[in-house]
């Protein structure tokens, strides 16, 4: 595990306590994850829930952000790279989504920048503070409910 700094560290906790109360059943939480000796990454945490596998990243970055995510979303959308994980951590073949959860930006500030991720590449989306806050609401009163909204809009571009 890499030096994360404490802000950091405490939205991570808190998005997979979210994740596990959606019934997400957590399987890796900062691991790095090698190919032989060289290391491809560190994933923030992984869930599955039935065919779903999502590889989860959590930004509290308040600059430059937009590298982050195509770094991000690049990196795990690598059919070689997913191998690596899959087999690091005795997987099957899911759907695969990479969540990137932004902490601080309520809405993007230049989310064109991402498109030729996140609108044309199926399964890279961004889960913006002020959208976490809707779902985190809607959990509280349904967790079928807020389950279904979040798979929803993980799924639409």
């Amino acid at each position: 595990m890499t030096n994360v700094n404490p802000e950091t560290k405490h939205h991570e906790e808190e998005i997979e306590k979210f994740l596990t109360k959606l019934g997400f059943t957590q399987i890796l939480s900062n691991e790095i994850i090698l190919d032989k000796e060289m290391q491809i990454g560190e994933i923030d945490s992984l869930f599955e829930y039935k065919d779903y596998l999502f590889i989860i990243e959590v930004s509290t970055k308040k600059k430059l952000d937009n590298q982050k995510k195509n770094f991000f979303f690049s990196k795990w959308s690598d059919g070689y790279n997913l191998r690596k994980l899959r087999k690091q951590c005795n997987l099957t073949v899911k759907k695969t989504f990479r969540v990137y959860f932004d902490r601080v930006t309520n809405t993007p500030e230049n989310h064109a920048g991402l498109d030729h991720i996140t609108l044309r590449r199926k399964g890279n989306k961004v889960i913006y503070a002020e959208k976490y806050e809707e779902i985190k609401k809607d959990l509280k009163k349904s967790v079928p409910l807020a389950r279904r909204y979040f798979l929803k809009l993980i799924e639409t571009s």
